[in-house]
């Protein structure tokens, strides 16, 4: 009797609960070991940025579990889930990094020593 938004809802609170029950002991341990190891200790600066951080961990980790739940509610069997999200992981952790530099370069290629120097000295006369 649940509607489908309500379903996916729950499963995504039960996802980012036991993500956050894992995380959450490893980020008190690191700040417990910065707060002693930091030779200034903690400054509003450090602070601030410690919590955009981790703001941006707990979005990263959210959205990932969302793709997560997205994908199994979208497949019958688990194996089709599975191989999916895996799928989705090696494309966007191992092939997209090598792919975009190499593009990058053939689209702007970076000039040689020889001929930067050059044009440089052109452009200061």
């Amino acid at each position: 009797g649940l509607s489908w938004r309500t379903v996916l809802a729950g499963k995504l609170a039960g996802v980012l609960a036991v993500v956050s029950t894992v995380a959450l002991p490893g980020v008190i341990v690191a700040c417990a070991w910065l707060s002693r190891t930091a030779g200034a200790g903690w400054t509003a600066d450090t602070l601030a940025r410690a919590i955009l951080l981790g703001v941006a961990h707990a979005a990263f980790l959210a959205l990932c579990a969302a793709a997560g739940v997205l994908v199994s509610a979208r497949h019958r069997t688990s194996r089709g889930a599975l191989t999916v999200v895996v799928s989705l992981w090696f494309v966007l952790w191992v092939v997209v990094p090598r792919l975009l530099p190499a593009i990058a370069d053939a689209a702007y290629p970076i000039p040689a020593r020889a001929a930067f120097d050059a044009e440089v000295e052109a452009r200061v006369r």
